[in-house]
């Protein structure tokens, strides 16, 4: 297969992770759709007004990040569906492909007042009766969500439609780019969901999850294990592009800090781009003490899972566990203390690495084989066997 400049550009996106490179537009593709607009059940001057409100939607994004490129192509491709007639999103595509910004003609909706418009919009279309409206209607959902992921409507009708909104997908507004990627783990979660790079930029399907920590501290000169409620929330940031991670406060630790970093660029082997102007900021039920270490990476990563693929995690469950950008589970310290915290604190489950099994043994030496009776005490080595443990929805083999 011959590489082009346009190919090259998005591999080195692809493989470089957090890297900066060139952003690449990649043009519209509205015939791969196979939808006939005339089907669309609207009227001709809705159909013109919503395909127009969408172009201006596309012309008011900035053009610097690769995600927001995606989305403007994105949103010019429905627009270009739903009116084939609309010049000034044709314009637009061809002005993008040669890395020229179009001109605003008159000011276009964004953030919550486009998340409102769009919203009342894809209700109608799904209320129609044909394919076609809701294969729209789904995409008007899926764009109200990346401009306002708080708004109420969204969330609500998002949650109505969870199982149209899977079938979504940005790839197939755009030409076709192949890039052959080797798998980048064996993971089973990353193989269900890995097809090599993905164009499309990931809605976030909740606004906010948690889940439970395990922490040491020193006190009279003794290693003490507690639990530590981790709770991520998506924040949106005003006149902003880009998406990351972040704590709500400031005194974290270096390998807090490198945890949480290697979380996200884990998870970006998975979703490359995110919904742009967003950051998932990262908090805790004990706000004051000072915190460190990199044993909380997994618990980050599982809170990321959770919040971009709208899994519910058991908080029944605690978790320990380094992690490495490969998604495989690191071993840390303190876990018989660890183990003893849960206990104490009426934690049923515990998660741990599977190279601090032989902790285990070492709790039940120490402390008697009673210390382990009360909390049921599970090892993972990867990502995959992370989130089929503390997922609220197991599997039967794991419910037994």
């Amino acid at each position: 297969m011959k590489f082009n400049k346009q190919h090259l550009s998005i591999l080195f996106v692809f493989l470089c992770g957090t890297l900066v490179a060139e952003p690449v537009y990649i043009p519209v593709a509205p015939e791969r759709l196979k939808i006939d607009h005339t089907k669309i059940e609207l009227s001709k001057e809705h159909k013109r007004h919503l395909s127009m409100e969408l172009t201006n939607a596309a012309k008011e994004l900035g053009n610097t990040k690769q995600s927001t490129l995606t989305q403007q192509a994105a949103l010019l491709s429905i627009a270009l569906i739903i009116n084939p007639e609309n010049k000034s999103a044709k314009a637009s595509d061809l002005l993008l492909s040669k890395n020229i910004r179009p001109k605003k003609t008159q000011p276009g909706m964004l953030g919550e007042e486009l998340a409102r418009y769009l919203i009342k919009k894809s209700k109608k279309l799904y209320a129609g009766k044909n394919s076609e409206s809701h294969q729209i209607a789904g995409f008007l959902l899926f764009f109200a969500g990346l401009a306002d992921i708080r708004n109420e409507d969204v969330i609500i009708f998002s949650e109505e439609k969870k199982d149209a909104l899977k079938k979504v997908d940005l790839k197939i507004l755009l030409k076709d780019v192949k890039i052959p990627v080797g798998n980048t783990s064996s993971s089973k979660y990353v193989k269900q969901t890995v097809r090599g790079y993905e164009n499309s930029i990931k809605p976030y399907m909740r606004g906010q999850s948690k889940v439970n920590g395990l922490v040491v501290t020193m006190r009279n000169y003794e290693l003490t294990g507690s639990p530590l409620e981790i709770i991520a929330t998506v924040q949106r940031v005003a006149n902003d592009t880009k998406f990351g991670v972040m704590f709500s406060r400031r005194g974290i630790g270096p390998e807090m800090n490198i945890a949480m970093n290697e979380a996200f660029k884990a998870m970006r082997v998975r979703y490359p781009f995110w919904a742009g102007g967003t950051r998932v900021s990262y908090s805790f039920n004990d706000k004051y003490t000072p915190k460190d270490g990199g044993s909380a990476g997994t618990a980050f990563f599982l809170l990321l899972c959770s919040l971009l693929d709208n899994i519910e995690l058991d908080q029944d469950f605690a978790v320990t566990g380094d992690l490495t950008v490969d998604w495989k589970v690191r071993p840390v310290g303190g876990v018989p203390e660890k183990i003893l915290g849960a206990q104490y604190n009426d934690i049923k489950y515990v998660a741990i690495p599977l190279e601090n099994s032989g902790d285990v043994d070492d709790l039940a030496i120490i402390y008697g084989k009673k210390s382990i009776w009360n909390t049921q005490i599970f090892t993972i080595a990867t990502i995959n066997q992370a989130v089929d443990t503390v997922r609220k929805d197991k599997s039967k083999e794991l419910k037994e």
